[in-house]
C-alpha cells in the first residue's frame, strides 16, 4: 500500500494528454501528438487542446455533447516520454477514466510504477475543498488525496495546512488495478456493444421483413426473428429481394455469434480466476452470466480479497454517486454520473423482478409499497442496492442466496427487536423519524422471509404486523 516515503504523482488524464503533479518536480504535462508538442515547445500555442464529454439539458430532456476544452500550458514541465519523470516504484494515482484512464494505467505499469484509483464518490467531496476546478488542480488533489491517505494509514499527524481539508473527511479510499477486473469490464462492454449491434441488425431485418411480407405479424418479435432466420427467404419469390433478405440475416447472425463468443469468453475467465465466487452467485434467481461478471467485476472481486469491507463502499465502487463536472464555462455538479454498464445489465433483471411468480417479486413490492410511484429510477437504484447488499454477504462469507437473505434477515429481527424494547410497545410515544426507520427495517424483513417463505405467528410477525400497522 502507498507509504508517505513513496513518491507520489497525481495524474489527469484525457485523450492524449496527461496533467501530473508531484511536489519534487510540481507540475508536468506530456502530450502524447508529436505536432501538438512541437507547437508548445516553440511557443506556437499557449494550449492543451482536451476533447471533454458535457450533459446539457434542454427542455426537460438531458443530451451528451462532446466539447473541445483549452488547457493553458503554465509553468509546467512538458516532457516528452513518461519515463523522465515516473520511475519504477513510484505511485500514480489516477481517476475511474474510462478507456484514456486504462490506456495510461497500463503506460505507469509498464515503467514499474504501482497505479491506485480514487474512489469517485469520496474524491469529489474532497476536491470541492480546492475551490476551482480544472486539469491542474485535479492534478494536485489527486496527489494530496493520496498523501492523506497514506499519513492515515500510518496514523501520523495531518500537516497544518492540510486540516482544513481533511476535517469533514471521516474516509479516504484508494483501489489498487486489478488486471483481471480491468478484462471483465471491457469485455462486459464488448458484450453491450455486440447486443446493441444485434438489437440494430434485427430491427433492419424487421423493416424489410415488414416491407416485404406486410402480413406477417409474427415476424416482428424479437425471438420469433432469432428462432426462424432460416426459414424467411424460401418465402420471398422476387429474387433482388430474397439477396437483401439474406444480407440481413447473415449481420443478425454475425451479432449474434460475436455476442455469444463474449459470453463464453467472460464466463471462462471468471471461472479460471474466481470459481467458488462465480458459483455462489449463481444462487441468485434468474441470474445471466452477464450479471454474476458485473456483479464481481465492479466491487466483487474487491470484496472476495478483502479490499471492501463494507455494504456503502460496495454500493459507492459499483455505481458511484453525484460528481462536480467542468468543462470550459460549465461548472455544475451531476446528480446522474453513474456506472451505466452496471444500470443496464441488471435493469431486465429487475423488470422480471416484477412478475408475481418471480422469487424477488417480494423485494419489488416492499419497494413499490414503501418508495411509491411506477418503475421509478429511484426504486430501481434501492433494487440495486439490495442486490448488491445481498452479494456482499455472499462473497464475503461464502454463503448462498438464500443462506446471504436468511443472515441479512436475522440481522434485521434484532434491530427490530432493539427498537420494540426501547419503546415497550408503546410506538405512539416515538418520534417520526424512529418510527420511519422502524418501518423500513419492518418492511424489509417481512420482503426478505416472504422471499425465504418463512411464515409462522412467531413474536417477530407480531412486531412486524404492529410497525406497519402503525405506517397505516
Amino acid at each position: 500500500m502507498i507509504s508517505t516515503k513513496d513518491k507520489i504523482h497525481g495524474c489527469d488524464v484525457g485523450r492524449g494528454v496527461v496533467i501530473g503533479y508531484t511536489p519534487e518536480i510540481g507540475w508536468w504535462a506530456y502530450v502524447e501528438n508529436p505536432n501538438l508538442r512541437r507547437k508548445i515547445e516553440k511557443g506556437k500555442t499557449k494550449y492543451i487542446t482536451k476533447a471533454k464529454t458535457v450533459r446539457i439539458t434542454r427542455g426537460g430532456k438531458t443530451y451528451e455533447v462532446q466539447k473541445r476544452v483549452r488547457i493553458p500550458v503554465r509553468e509546467v514541465w512538458l516532457v516528452k516520454d513518461l519515463s523522465e519523470v515516473v520511475k519504477e516504484g513510484d505511485v500514480v494515482v489516477l481517476e475511474r477514466t474510462g478507456s484514456n484512464g486504462l490506456r495510461y494505467a497500463r503506460m505507469f505499469q509498464d515503467l514499474g510504477a504501482a497505479v491506485y484509483l480514487v474512489d469517485g464518490k469520496l474524491f469529489n467531496r474532497f476536491r470541492s475543498s480546492f475551490g476551482s476546478k480544472d486539469d491542474f488542480s485535479d492534478a494536485k488533489g489527486l496527489y494530496t488525496y493520496a498523501y492523506l491517505y497514506a499519513i492515515k494509514r500510518e496514523e501520523k499527524g495531518i500537516p497544518d495546512h492540510l486540516r482544513f481539508i481533511f476535517r469533514d473527511m471521516k474516509d479516504l479510499r484508494l483501489y489498487r488495478l486489478i488486471d483481471v477486473e480491468v478484462k471483465v469490464r471491457y469485455l462486459i462492454n464488448a458484450y453491450r456493444r455486440a447486443d446493441k449491434d444485434l438489437t440494430n441488425a434485427i430491427n433492419r431485418l424487421k423493416d424489410h421483413l415488414t416491407a416485404f411480407l406486410p402480413d406477417s405479424a409474427p415476424f416482428r418479435t424479437r425471438m420469433y426473428i432469432l428462432s426462424h432466420l432460416d426459414e424467411f427467404p424460401a418465402m420471398i419469390e422476387d429474387p433482388d429481394y430474397r439477396k437483401i433478405i439474406k444480407y440481413e440475416i447473415e449481420r443478425v447472425k454475425m451479432a449474434a455469434k460475436m455476442k455469444e463468443r463474449i459470453a463464453v469468453r467472460i464466463r471462462e475467465i471468471l471461472q479460471a480466476y474466481y470459481p467458488e465466487e462465480y458459483e455462489l452467485l449463481q444462487t441468485i434467481p434468474h441470474i445471466s452470466i452477464i450479471q454474476i461478471a458485473v456483479l464481481l467485476a465492479y466491487g466483487g472481486m474487491r470484496v472476495a480479497e478483502k479490499m471492501i469491507r463494507t455494504r456503502d463502499e460496495l454500493i459507492g465502487y459499483a455505481l458511484e454517486g453525484s460528481r462536480r463536472t467542468q468543462s470550459g464555462e460549465t461548472d455544475a455538479r451531476r446528480k446522474d454520473k453513474e456506472r451505466r454498464e452496471v444500470l443496464h445489465v441488471f435493469w431486465m433483471h429487475y423488470i422480471q423482478a416484477h412478475q408475481e411468480k418471480h422469487p424477488l417479486h417480494p423485494l419489488v413490492e416492499y419497494l413499490r409499497t414503501s418508495y411509491g410511484g411506477d418503475i421509478t429510477k429511484k426504486r430501481y437504484r434501492k433494487y440495486l442496492d439490495k442486490i448488491l447488499e445481498v452479494s456482499r454477504l455472499m462473497l464475503k462469507y461464502r454463503l448462498t442466496f438464500e443462506q446471504a437473505v436468511l443472515f441479512r434477515a436475522r440481522r434485521l429481527e434484532r434491530h427490530l427487536k432493539h427498537i420494540y424494547e426501547q419503546v415497550g410497545g408503546a410506538w405512539e410515544l416515538m418520534s417520526q423519524r424512529r418510527l420511519r426507520e422502524a418501518y423500513h427495517v419492518a418492511a424489509s424483513l417481512k420482503a426478505y422471509r416472504e422471499i425465504l417463505r418463512i411464515t409462522g405467528e412467531d413474536a417477530i410477525s407480531r412486531i412486524i404486523d404492529e410497525v406497519l400497522r402503525q405506517r397505516g
